[in-house]
């Protein structure tokens, strides 16, 4: 993990990029663990090795301060120089990349805990939220008035003893089925 980070955290190579179309010539750095650049269309990089640069067009040798390096390389390959970093910077701003690594540095190793930690708590309260708030069908419970023009018999609930309309198949409460259960004088006759 500690290695991962190392690659992540490590800044990109320098390298020479070339425009063979424009025939321009600059620097190009991909960024670092704090910023991101990208080459812009149309332009290749060429990434030394040992400070030796190898192109389609000849070769150069990198050496001393980067922008009079550069400079020279692009002269000798007979490209004009347009910038020490052509790169156009792309991504995230860098205190959200510095936030991103922290984490990653310090809680890396328990995100797997803290991610099912996460997930069992929102599940909890989820339950807990949920718990008893079904409505009931009786949360307003007819009174005597409505009962009354339910006419003359009603069934009784055999399993909560709520009185329902004769039509009704399931208990308005409990949903128990009705189809057996006896029909009782309405008591607000």
């Amino acid at each position: 993990m500690i290695a991962l980070l190392g690659l992540l955290l490590a800044p990109l190579p320098r390298a020479l990029a070339l425009n063979h179309q424009t025939k321009q010539c600059g620097g190009f750095w991909g960024g670092d663990e704090w910023s991101h650049y990208d080459l812009p269309s149309g332009w290749k990089a060429y990434y030394p090795d040992h400070d030796f640069i190898q192109t389609e067009v000849g070769s150069c040798q990198l050496s001393g301060e980067w922008k009079p390096s550069v400079e020279k390389c692009c002269k000798e390959l007979g490209y004009s120089f347009v910038s020490e970093n052509i790169g156009a910077q792309s991504g995230l701003p860098a205190f959200v990349n510095m936030l991103i690594t922290i984490v990653v540095y310090f809680l890396g190793p328990f995100l797997p805990i803290l991610l099912v930690l996460g997930v069992l708590a929102v599940v909890l309260v989820l339950f807990i939220s949920n718990r008893g708030s079904k409505p009931s069908r009786t949360e307003n419970p007819p009174g005597p008035e409505q009962i009354r023009t339910w006419g003359k018999t009603v069934r009784r609930c055999p399993k909560c003893s709520t009185l329902n309309m004769t039509s009704l198949s399931t208990c308005r409460d409990c949903s128990a089925d009705l189809s057996s259960a006896p029909t009782v004088d309405n008591p607000f006759l």
